[in-house]
């Protein structure tokens, strides 16, 4: 009787080993996923002040909104519109951190006053519904 006890307890033991290392197994995949998600959704987070920071609030909002296929391409009808670029060649050789210039603020500082006076001069009621979106590299 006990050969046949021993042959039946190892009957049990091997799919009772075989679970605990399914289990293990599982689990060890579980938290893998979890910091898979944790990671898609910070990702998901930096995306989404990529292109709020870059995008009208409600451009971006049409993008993030809802799933959109690549091809989908955002587009609104206007009857009057103007689009102007402006850049300031060589500011980067212009800027500099020194201490004749408080570490690069005056530099700054400068090219702020450039942007505030741009905005203040669009601000007047000749200028209806104008919208300014600053992009620096």
């Amino acid at each position: 009787m006990t050969p046949l006890y021993f042959i039946s307890s190892m009957n049990n033991e091997l799919p009772v080993s075989q679970v605990e290392k399914l289990a293990r197994t599982l689990f060890l995949w579980k938290l893998d996923v979890h910091e898979q998600k944790e990671r898609v959704y910070e990702m998901r987070r930096w995306n989404e002040a990529l292109v709020t920071n870059m995008l009208p609030e409600h451009v971006a909002r049409h993008f993030l909104g809802s799933k959109k296929r690549d091809e989908e391409l955002y587009s609104q009808s206007y009857d009057e519109i103007g689009v102007m670029f402006a850049s300031i060649p060589n500011f980067s050789d212009f800027y500099t951190e020194e201490s004749i210039n408080n570490g690069g603020i005056e530099c700054l500082r400068f090219l702020n006053e450039i942007i505030s006076d741009f905005d203040g001069v669009s601000r007047g009621s000749e200028f209806c519904q104008f919208i300014t979106y600053k992009v620096m590299f």
